[in-house]
């Protein structure tokens, strides 16, 4: 299901993403099974990912009602960040 989303954002202008609700899910699960989040989770994935997301922040940033914008990108940042501590 993530491939299929992250395949949308690369191109799509509009203002919604739905990859913040899957990361955010990937890191409570991987909190809660840190070993199988080591072995399932590959760290070139989760940068793709975070690249992908930026790109599309950067492009659909000012479609994006102002008061939500600065916490999208924090929510964004903070997620991946989180994420990045798992994986090979």
């Amino acid at each position: 299901m993530m491939d299929e989303f992250i395949d949308w954002m690369k191109t799509t202008k509009e203002p919604s993403q739905p990859i913040l609700a899957i990361i955010d899910m990937l890191v409570i699960l991987a909190k809660k099974y840190p070993i199988d989040a080591n072995l399932l989770i590959k760290k070139e994935k989760v940068q793709e990912w975070k690249n992908v997301f930026n790109d599309w922040f950067e492009r659909c940033s000012s479609r994006i009602p102002a008061k939500f914008r600065n916490g999208i990108k924090a929510n964004g940042d903070e997620l991946f960040k989180e994420l990045e501590q798992y994986g090979h």
